[in-house]
Parts: structure tokens; sequence; C-alpha cells
């Protein structure tokens, strides 16, 4: 008997098998549980993108549409398009009420599951939870945007019908702002054609004109002017008129004075007359002769809106001095078409509403030749703070987190001096225009402005969209025709709304 058991407690084989088995059951658990692990990692790491693109394209819509409602259902359907991938899970998704915390607009988002394992439930772990969760926000932003339009001549037409239209597109939406940006916005439009009138955009914009006098050639009829030149009055091979810059404090008027070479009457000493008792008297002896005559003032205009520019003013960003400027005359024309547009074109700031703004774009008239260094210039004072106070506007920081610029600036043709040969204006060229433009453009770039640039199509000439390009920032530069301005327009609003929307969490 005792020998029996001693030969058992010899026998350790069965002992090895039970170890065996044991490892084999830890093994397989160990792989099972790296398995799964894996598996369920990659699904966490899905889940989690598709929370990402979900809070940002749930804030996104928001600032888009202005309604929390499509919003969410927008960012759900995001989110289960993302985790498709994983077949079977069902996710429960829960969308926050979007808040307002510490100047920033938060959207967040959690979501979990319950996935089913592949190898623990043979350990007796049949299923694990996955929960994500991300958090998109944006900075509370008083927004500034102008649209700078070219309505020269070549914009005539159909071409200004397409542009009216697609503006009215980009109107809806950046009217349409959540309540939070809504009273930060500032819409701006600067069209320009040979110059840009300012006539509407401060209440004192009278008081920059000085005195200043034009005297027109012979061939001028009141009204279409085509040449000025400094001086009154008549020589013998021209017939002027001259307009003077009166000035009160509600308006700029233009009293129009007209000289005529004309054969005049008059008389001149003669021989003295002897008389009988051997006296003299004067005599006198009547001649005519062709002379400069003072007609008086002929008819009474309303300042154009325009000022002649300086070349220096270029490279400066100071406000310009009141009784300084020089204006561009009313009777500016070339073929009948303002250099100055109209007061219907007349530059605006701070548009209120949607309505106000789709009633002045319906007014918007072609000009003559394209001065986009002007156009540019006027947009840019629009933005600076040191011209706040001109425009009785919110003075707003370059670079600003907060405080967002955009500049929106369209064109379809190259630069046209047409004309322009008096005064501060005189010897004007396409590539001093050129060189303004691009100078100005960089100028705003280097501040924090972003700048839309839309060639529009078909160009009036193959190196129309090269200015309109090189302005641009990077990426935003588009050609479009008619047909798709519209869309265009629509995309530049929803990246303006939608700019300062970042992933938080």
């Amino acid at each position: 008997m005792k020998r029996t058991l001693s030969l058992f407690t010899k026998d350790h084989s069965g002992s090895i098998s039970i170890s065996i088995a044991i490892s084999i059951v830890m093994l397989i658990g160990a792989v099972g549980a790296a398995i799964d692990y894996s598996l369920l990692f990659k699904s966490r790491q899905n889940a989690q993108y598709a929370a990402d693109s979900a809070a940002l394209s749930y804030l996104k819509q928001y600032l888009n549409t202005n309604n929390e409602t499509k919003a969410k259902v927008s960012a759900k359907a995001v989110f289960i398009g993302n985790a498709s991938e994983d077949k079977g899970l069902i996710w429960d998704v829960k969308l926050e009420p979007i808040k307002q915390q510490d100047g920033s607009l938060i959207a967040e988002i959690s979501a979990k599951t319950t996935a089913r394992t592949s190898m623990l439930h043979l350990i007796g772990m049949d299923s694990a939870e996955i929960s994500v969760s991300a958090a998109a926000g944006a900075p509370i932003q008083s927004i500034s945007a102008v649209v700078a339009a070219d309505v020269s001549w070549s914009m005539r037409g159909q071409d200004l019908l397409a542009v009216k239209a697609a503006s009215k597109t980009f109107a809806d939406s950046m009217y349409n702002m959540v309540p939070a940006f809504e009273a930060g916005l500032n819409l701006g439009v600067v069209p320009y054609a040979g110059s840009v009138n300012i006539s509407r955009a401060s209440s004192h914009a009278n008081r920059l004109l000085k005195g200043w006098e034009y005297a027109s050639p012979a061939d001028t009829e009141f009204g279409q002017t085509k040449h000025y030149q400094v001086g009154a009055g008549c020589d013998d091979s021209q017939d002027r008129h001259v307009e003077t810059v009166k000035l009160t404090w509600d308006s700029a008027e233009f009293p129009v004075q007209r000289f005529r070479w004309e054969s005049v009457n008059f008389t001149v000493p003669g021989p003295d007359e002897t008389l009988a008792d051997g006296t003299t008297r004067p005599t006198e002896e009547q001649r005519s002769e062709m002379r400069c005559v003072d007609k008086g003032e002929v008819e009474r205009l309303e300042w154009s809106g325009c000022l002649q520019t300086r070349q220096s003013e270029f490279s400066s960003e100071a406000q310009l001095a009141f009784g300084e400027q020089p204006p561009i005359p009313p009777t500016r024309h070339t073929d009948g078409d303002p250099h100055c547009p109209d007061a219907s074109s007349a530059m605006r700031t701070d548009i209120a509403s949607r309505s106000e703004f789709d009633n002045y774009i319906d007014g918007l008239e072609v000009g003559f030749s394209t001065a986009h260094d002007v156009g540019m210039l006027w947009a840019s004072r629009l933005f600076s703070p040191d011209w706040a106070s001109f425009f009785n506007i919110d003075s707003r920081p370059w670079n600003g987190e907060k405080f967002p610029k955009y500049l929106i600036y369209l064109s379809d043709g190259k630069a046209a001096p047409v004309g322009y040969a008096f005064g501060d204006y005189a010897g004007r060229t396409e590539d001093l225009i050129n060189e303004n433009t691009r100078n100005l453009c960089a100028s705003l770039k280097s501040k924090g402005v972003q700048i839309f640039g839309i060639s529009y199509a078909p160009p009036s000439d193959p190196n129309a969209v090269e200015i309109v390009e090189s302005c641009a920032s990077e990426r935003s530069h588009v050609i479009s025709d008619s047909g798709g301005l519209g869309s265009v327009l629509t995309s530049i609003a929803s990246s303006i709304k939608t700019g300062g929307v970042r992933l938080i969490r």
C-alpha cells in the first residue's frame, strides 16, 4: 500500500496536463482580449471621428441656418453616417442645446453603444460599452464685410443684373445671423467705376471739399463735359464754363458760370473835333471785337459725390482733412456716362437690414472707367479704425479674433483710366492703378483681412483675371459666370459666418 501511494506521488504527468490546460485557457483569453480590444479601439476611433465631425457640423449648421433644430438633425446624420462603418452598432446620440459661455458659442455631442465581443464571451464577457464625446466652439464675433463691386461700363446689361441677383442671395445668408452674432454685423458695399461716390457714406462727406474751379473746352455740352482745365474765362478758340464749389453744412453745389467768346460793341476815344470857335471836344468811335463775355450762372448742379484721389492717399491710412479735397465735378462724363457713379450707386456703410440692402442693390447703375485702386482704397477705409468716426460706425481693430474683416472683390475688367486728364487725376495709367491695387490688397491681408476674389466671366480682357487673383487671399479666388455667381457668394457667406468654428475637446 505504501509503495503504491509512493509511486502515485512520484507521478507528475497529470499535474502537467492540468497546468497546460490552464495555460491554454489563459492564452486564449489573452488572445481574445487582444483581438476584442483592437476591435473596440478601432470602433471607438471611428466613433470619435464621427463625434468630432458631428460637433463641427452642429455648430456650423446652426451659424449658417439660425435653426438649432435643423442643425441637430443634420449633425446626428453626420455622426451616424461616419459611425456606420461598424455594422450592427446602435448608437444613443445626445446633442446638448447650444450654449453661450465665456464669450463663445459651444455645441456638444455625446454618444454611446454596447458592442458584442468576439472572443471574450468565452470567459463570460459578452459585451463592452463604447462612449465618445466632442465639443465645437466659436468666439462670438462682430463681423465686418465689404463688397467691392466693379460697376464700370463693361458690366452693363445682363452682367449687372446677374450681380444684383447674386448679391441679394449673399444678403439672404448674411442677414440670417444667429442672435449672438446679429448685432455685430456690419455689411457695406463699395461700387466703383472711375471713382467711388461717397455722398451717402457720411453725413458730412461734403465737408471734405475745397473750393475748386473747372473750365471746359469749346465742344462742351452742359452736363456732358469731357475735359477740364484749371482756370476761368476764355480765349479766341474756346467757349468755356466754370464750376465753383459752394459749400453749406448740408450740401455742396456747383453754380455753373458760362463764358462765351463773342462779338462785343464798344466805344473808344476818337480824334478831337475842332469846333467853329476854334476849340476842340473829344469824340467817340464805335467799334466791335471778339471778347470773352461772362454770361452769368447758367445752371446749378449738386456735387457728384466723388473726390479726386491724390497718389499719396494710397499709402496712408489717415483721415482726409476737411476743406482740402478737390472734387470730381458733376459734369465729368465720357459719352454721357459718369466717371463718378451716381447717387444710387454711392457706397454704403453698415446697411441695417436685408430689405434695405435689396432696395439699394436694385438701384445700382454702371459708370465709366475702371479704377480698381480707388474702389479698394475706400473699402480699406471702411475697415480702418482711423476712419470709423467719419463713417459713424464702430471702431474695430485690425487682426482681432473677435472682429474679423472680409472683403469680397468682384470685377470683370482690367484697369481703364479713360479720360483722366485733369487735376490730381492727370497722369494715371493702367500700370499705376494695378500697382496701387496690389499694394492696398497686400496691406489689407497683412492686417488680417481675408479677401475673396471673384473674377466675373467672361472677362472683358484676358489680363483682367490676374489683378483679382493677385489680390485674393490664399485659396480664395474663383472665376464665375452669371449662372454660378449666386452659389459662389452663398459659399462665401457660409465661410464668413462659420470662420471661427473650432473643435475645443
